[in-house]
């Protein structure tokens, strides 16, 4: 336990040893869209299919491969949101100085309503454009698809300025400014579903669920009302933006410390590796299962709930609106004069781009699972020394190329159990993060887990009670001798995580895939596709795994492509 310990020590200390951050990580963007003028607004269909955008003297519709479809003069500036698309993409709210006008997405206008002397200070539409709304001055105003007024919320006192509709249009939500500090929950009538909340500091942003059930409100605090009113709020983390997933299960929000993410009834998740500075913009996919998120330090960052950070890009300016489709698949985000759209699947991925994903924008995402010394598993042996000694060597060349973020380690004993025929994992007691396993599978119940784990064509196998690699592409059966020893690099894709298995023959094997891992970029024709076999031999003659041996790749498995 002495040399576990050690490895704790050591993963934690990698941190505050960091060097400075390297670019960004490689995040799937599919296109930027350049307007020629600062953004001001950004918003997409929930399919991704259409994007529409207000910039400081015109509006626009995007497709989804990035083409402009039209745009028009405006003056949206006045807004917190100069355009807000219907959620089936057929129709905008566009600010215009003192106006808003109902559009369809192709260009034509269908009604327009003036505040003057006022302007409109926030907008929302629903499916279809049934129900629209708009905050101005001291009023929110409910519209029909006609442009006939429904209803009217009066302010108590100060001025309104955030504003929802939720998607069916069956109820409508607004917050109060410094002066008036309330949440309003409403009917399409304007009739008020319970008095409103005084949260006792501004209500920057508001956000039903789809069913208009539920309601969040971003001040001072998080605050979470149903149709009854009040239910809960978080503690005190100045809030900028709000998001709701379709059933509310899921509630996120961006705050100067970070991202968070509720339960619909309070209950934080504890994130091991959040952004890192102010989050002003929110979204998550109906689901919950993904979270976007744009920081003032210009970075996009995607969440997975259960593993957290996916990817992140630096934009080099502020990143003030985001928005993910429903199913989380496409994320479109603006900062400056840019829009930029991206996938949220990491897509092609191989040991070509290692150390991604366990290092991504200089942020480390790894927990490392190292064998139990005492006899478990299929074999009843236990681990190697070497392996305790591979991880460190592996958290170490991770640690320098990370600026922060955590690294843990454990034991396979700790998350998996051996019933006598099979491994059983208990997966939601397992860190949240991406997981680099060293050891063979007589030593690491994960490694025998993900033995041909996914028609990983190379696997262990007992010829005479001698362990071999095989592989299943050429039918060769690789040994290990005198001098000489035969490892295994693979990745694989599991339960919302990254595995990276390391492991050879013997504890020289095991060695010299670690140190491969360690000097990656010594081995750059080594680490290609989803799997390789790595050949060791003892080329110095000093009875041990260095840099003065000769590693090299016996056969690779091919890359592999995350179907979104």
């Amino acid at each position: 336990m002495r040399l576990q310990a050690a490895l704790l020590a050591v993963l934690l200390a990698l941190l505050a040893a960091s060097s400075p951050p390297p670019s960004a990580a490689q995040a799937p963007l599919l296109w930027v869209y350049d307007a020629g003028e600062d953004v001001t607004s950004v918003d997409m269909s929930l399919n991704g299919s259409v994007v529409a955008y207000a910039s400081l003297s015109k509006v626009g519709v995007i497709s989804q491969s990035g083409s402009l479809l039209w745009s028009a003069p405006a003056n949206p500036t006045t807004a917190r949101r100069g355009v807000c698309i219907s959620p089936d993409g057929g129709y905008m709210l566009i600010v215009n100085s003192s106006r808003v006008a109902l559009y369809t997405t192709s260009g034509t206008m269908l009604w327009e309503q003036s505040y003057a002397p006022y302007a409109p200070i926030d907008i929302s539409v629903s499916l279809g454009a049934s129900i629209s709304a708009v905050v101005e001055s001291n009023k929110l105003h409910i519209y029909d698809k006609n442009g006939n007024e429904m209803g009217q919320v009066l302010a108590e006192s100060g001025n309104l300025m955030s504003v929802d509709v939720s998607r069916n249009g069956a109820r409508v939500a607004a917050g109060g400014d410094v002066f008036n500090k309330k949440v309003y929950m409403c009917d399409p009538n304007g009739t008020l579903k319970w008095t409103p909340y005084d949260t006792s500091w501004e209500v920057v942003d508001v956000e039903l669920n789809p069913s208009g059930l539920f309601l969040a409100a971003a001040s001072s605090s998080v605050y979470f009302f149903d149709l009854a009113g009040f239910k809960w709020n978080s503690t005190e983390i100045d809030a900028n933006s709000v998001s709701v997933s379709f059933t509310s299960s899921y509630i996120a929000v961006g705050a100067p410390a970070g991202l968070y993410l509720y339960t619909k009834y309070g209950i934080a998740t504890t994130w091991s590796n959040p952004p890192y500075g102010e989050v002003l913009s929110v979204d998550i996919s109906a689901d919950g299962s993904l979270i976007a998120a744009g920081g003032r330090n210009g970075v996009v960052y995607l969440f997975s709930r259960d593993t957290g950070l996916l990817w992140m890009y630096s934009t080099g300016s502020a990143v003030k609106q985001i928005a993910i489709s429903d199913d989380g698949s496409r994320i479109v985000a603006m900062s400056g004069r840019k829009i930029y759209y991206f996938s949220s699947q990491p897509g092609e991925l191989d040991l070509l781009r290692y150390p991604e994903p366990f290092v991504a924008g200089g942020v480390l995402n790894v927990t490392f699972i190292i064998g139990d010394s005492t006899p478990h598993g299929f074999y009843g042996i236990g681990a190697a020394t070497m392996d305790v000694g591979g991880a460190i060597a592996i958290a170490g060349s991770l640690g320098v190329e990370a600026s922060g973020g955590v690294a843990s380690w454990g034991l396979d004993t700790w998350y998996a159990e051996w019933d006598g025929s099979n491994v059983t994992v208990d997966w939601s007691s397992m860190p949240k993060s991406n997981i680099i396993y060293v050891g063979g599978p007589g030593v690491n119940m994960f490694s025998w887990l993900f033995d041909s784990f996914n028609s990983c064509p190379f696997y262990a196998v007992l010829i005479d009670g001698v362990p071999y690699l095989h592989s299943d592409i050429t039918g060769a059966d690789y040994g290990s001798g005198s001098g000489y020893d035969h490892a295994l690099i693979a990745l694989h894709y599991h339960e919302g995580r990254y595995h990276l298995l390391a492991w050879g023959l013997t504890a020289n094997g095991t060695a010299a895939a670690c140190q491969v891992l360690q000097y990656y970029r010594q081995y750059p024709s080594v680490l290609e596709g989803r799997a390789v076999i790595l050949r060791w031999e003892d080329t110095n003659g000093n009875g041990r795994v260095d840099p003065g041996d000769t590693i090299e790749d016996v056969e690779h498995w091919s890359v592999f492509t995350i179907q979104g």
